[in-house]
């Protein structure tokens, strides 16, 4: 549900397409949960017009160039905030500049400025998205660090618990943002373990190891040790035990 409502405000707020993707395991299964907090994540529309734009507003930028990439929007009903919203590529207006202009040294100019707009805005929301970080023990006293994306988490963290009685030291980094990427921060924690020469196994229910494919990537680092599910049935904690026991030596 939290992740819903913030996949929402990141589409409002940032006026780009977002994906969340789920599996049959979050789909299916049963749990116990505490009663939703309705406003732990406040509703955020972005930037929005809603007063009737006024003569030095005239004619209205839908697609103004702006320093995070974010242009304001209007809704309907707003005063002179109609605007053209083309499938093709645009100018600052809504314009069409990629038929009958297309090739043209100023159509050039701005298809590049709105595609540097756009993908500003990609970089302005990886700075607000938080990064992950390390759960458990830090890389110092660590024996083994699981990573792990997407509905793994608990099943992780529970096969954690069971390692933790039995001595074997755990820390677990879970990965919650795809695209844009925290590749810096993952990177860091990453080469941070192995340096300490402690073993990294990441945890998939996938048969080619996409997050670990995902990673490398973005960061360079390749995570040679997996332990993968992919017969269709839930990932077990006892089996994510048994597969790092058996990395472990």
């Amino acid at each position: 549900m939290y992740l819903g409502t913030e996949a929402l405000n990141i589409a409002e707020k940032y006026q780009m397409p977002v994906i969340v993707l789920s599996d049959l395991y979050l789909g299916e299964h049963f749990e116990t949960i505490d009663d939703p907090e309705w406003d732990r994540i406040p509703i955020e529309r972005g930037k929005l017009i809603l007063e009737d734009l006024t003569e030095d507003q005239l004619p209205y930028k839908r697609y103004l160039l702006t320093e995070d990439g974010v242009s304001p929007r209007t809704i309907p009903g707003v005063g002179n905030g109609q605007y053209d919203a083309g499938s093709d590529e645009h100018d600052e207006y809504g314009k069409l500049i990629s038929d009958v202009r297309a090739g043209y040294p100023d159509s050039i100019k701005i298809r590049k400025q709105q595609m540097n707009k756009r993908m500003k805005k990609v970089d302005v929301l990886l700075k607000e998205l938080p990064a992950p970080v390390i759960e458990g023990h830090s890389a110092d006293d660590s024996d083994v660090l699981l990573v792990g994306w997407g509905s793994t988490y608990d099943t992780i963290a529970e096969a954690r618990s069971h390692m933790e009685k039995e001595g074997i030291k755990t820390s677990q980094l879970h990965i919650k943002y795809i695209v844009p990427f925290h590749a810096n921060e993952v990177s860091k924690i990453l080469n941070e373990f192995k340096d300490k020469g402690k073993t990294i196994v990441i945890v998939e229910v996938n048969y080619t190891g996409q997050m670990a494919r995902h990673i490398r990537a973005e960061t360079g680092f390749n995570i040679e040790k997996k332990v993968l599910k992919y017969d269709g049935e839930a990932l077990l904690a006892s089996e994510v035990v048994e597969g790092v026991k058996e990395h472990l030596g």
